[in-house]
């Protein structure tokens, strides 16, 4: 299972960023006309981080790795909904995010999006859903 190990770097990577970490910073930041496009908060990157952290939990409790909760139909609904949070963004929002972007296919963020983002996106979906 794929999916708890990278959902846990992305969330340390967010936390990286949170506290000043500026490796990657601006290719992770939608750009477009060379101007960084996002700017989040130190609280937003915490809670982006806190996100992706508990998407690794409710993976590995897909997977059984973690016995948490004792009802099942429970955790096929939050894979569930950590899998349509990642089909979502991988289909992105039509102008400068996912696959079906407009603007910003020039930039150094539209090329990693096209290439890593989006695929990586749809894999962790299917791991979410996927019980193994």
């Amino acid at each position: 299972m794929f999916g708890v190990p990278v959902l846990c770097v992305l969330a340390l990577v967010h936390l990286y960023w949170a506290f000043g970490g500026r490796r990657a910073v601006t290719v992770a930041a939608s750009a477009h006309s060379g101007a960084r496009g996002v700017r989040p908060s130190r609280v937003a990157l915490v809670g982006i981080a806190g996100a992706f952290g508990a998407a690794a939990a409710v993976v590995a409790m897909r997977a059984g790795w973690i016995d948490l909760w004792r009802d099942p139909p429970s955790v096929r609904v939050a894979a569930g909904m950590v899998a349509l949070a990642f089909s979502l963004r991988a289909i992105g929002d039509f102008r400068y995010v996912g696959a079906f972007k407009r603007n910003g296919e020039t930039s150094v963020f539209g090329f990693v999006d096209t290439l890593l983002c989006c695929p990586l996106c749809i894999a962790l979906s299917v791991a979410a859903i996927s019980p193994v």
